[in-house]
């Protein structure tokens, strides 16, 4: 009988460290679970913001896509040469496809023209039309203020 005895407290000290254990892998379990979920809800804030800066991104584009149409028809009353006026309706529409793209870069963005050679800047071109224009604007009549 005390042998028997000895057993059974012998199992019960068995079972006791079996359920230490299984409470301790239990709440290892809980802490990786809340962790998960801090992750989760860090994640789903994250995702909002970006969603918000997207639709406030499309917004400012398309403001700034009405207001480039306002000035294009504030433009169409002044009198320029076609070649200029060609110029600045094609720029217009391949910056809105460029837009439209996603911001695509355009091949003319490179700094040299693919054979090594430097490419001069088509602001350099840009300037001096408007040069002419401003000598034009000025023999017509028109002063800048």
């Amino acid at each position: 009988s005390g042998y028997a005895l000895r057993e059974i407290i012998q199992s019960v000290k068995s079972v006791a460290h079996l359920m230490a254990e299984l409470s301790a892998s239990n709440e290892e379990q809980k802490r990786g679970v809340s962790q998960i979920n801090t992750a989760i809800a860090e994640l789903d804030t994250m995702t909002q913001q970006n969603a918000a800066l997207v639709e406030e991104t499309a917004s400012a584009s398309e403001e700034m896509a009405n207001l480039a149409r306002e000035l294009m028809t504030m433009m169409e009353k002044f009198k320029i040469r076609d070649e200029v006026w060609n110029e600045a309706r094609r720029v217009s529409e391949e910056q809105a496809r460029r837009n439209a793209a996603g911001g695509a870069t355009h091949a003319t963005d490179k700094k040299d023209d693919g054979n090594g050679r430097k490419k001069i800047p088509a602001s350099a071109g840009l300037k001096a039309k408007n040069r002419d224009i401003k000598e034009t604007l000025a023999k017509e009549g028109f002063e800048e203020f």
